[in-house]
């Protein structure tokens, strides 16, 4: 059984310092190289399934679909925002350079 000590410890410190002095200091405190071995593959086989989770984060073609999605919807607010004031000016009769979208119906 993995010892909450030691993995809680790791879980903290992963980050911030290499394994070998991890382990160095486990050892220092006392601990076995089994306790710590088995701590640390609980981490590691935690962390493998976290990133088996998020691959498409990872997979080009997922993140090209997603700068794809992205970009077509800021370009269409873009367009509408437009449409939305030409139509505003020209009921508010301002000409545009000339151009009143009414007289298409005219």
């Amino acid at each position: 059984m993995v010892n909450n000590i030691i993995l809680k410890y790791l879980e903290l410190y992963k980050e911030k310092f290499s394994v070998d002095d991890l382990k160095k200091e486990i050892l220092e405190k006392g601990y076995s190289v089994e306790e710590f071995n088995e701590a640390w593959s609980s981490i590691v086989s935690n962390n493998k399934k976290i990133k088996y989770k998020s691959l498409d984060e990872h997979n080009p073609k997922a993140t090209s679909k997603k700068k794809k999605g992205k970009t077509f919807g800021i370009i269409s607010s873009v367009i509408l925002f437009l449409v939305l004031v030409i139509i505003v000016l020209n009921f508010l009769n301002i000409d545009i350079a000339g151009f009143n979208i009414f007289d298409i119906f005219n």
